[in-house]
């Protein structure tokens, strides 16, 4: 047999002569493969967005960003800072994951004020959205929901199959 790079997993076998255990960079790929990055689509409220002033309410919910998961049980709030009476601004509410520090959370990517049109935030690898809020004049807000999602391999089956139900039972 050729042997790939690398394969697991398997269970650690001292009595066996086994000398390695894996990595968290080693399970968080396997985990990577099999969700991708997103919110979990099947878990509690799916952090739901929802806007009233400057206040953003983040629902609960779970979220994997690369292969690493993080969840949260109950809301969180977060208070966005007004702009100019003639500026605005669009800021961006993403999960987090900071590996260093080991933990996934809320952050918010604030955007530059501007009189022109504005633009959002970039992402970055260990960030993923939530939802974007246009501030303008002072405290006039608008949020757009940018939440993307990953799905269990069993609800991926139960849809591929309610497809294929649709589909007059078409084999793919």
């Amino acid at each position: 047999m050729l042997n790939f790079d690398y394969y697991g997993m398997f269970d650690y076998d001292e009595a066996g002569g086994d000398t390695y255990q894996y990595t968290s960079e080693e399970f968080s790929s396997l985990i990577q493969g099999i969700t991708g990055n997103g919110i979990s689509a099947n878990y509690l409220n799916q952090f739901q967005p929802t806007v009233n002033g400057l206040d953003i309410t983040i629902k609960s919910g779970a979220a994997f960003i690369n292969g690493r998961w993080g969840y949260n049980s109950a809301a969180k709030t977060i208070s966005l800072s007004p702009t100019t009476s003639t500026t605005k601004r669009i800021d961006r509410i993403v999960i987090e994951l900071d590996v260093a520090s080991r933990v996934i959370g809320l952050n918010t990517l604030v955007g530059t004020a501007t009189t022109g049109t504005p633009t959002a935030p970039a992402l970055n690898d260990n960030q993923i959205a939530v939802c974007s809020v246009l501030v303008a004049n002072g405290s006039t807000t608008t949020l757009t929901d940018e939440r993307v999602f990953t799905y269990s391999a069993a609800e991926v089956q139960k849809q591929l199959n309610e497809i294929k139900a649709k589909m007059g039972n078409l084999a793919f």
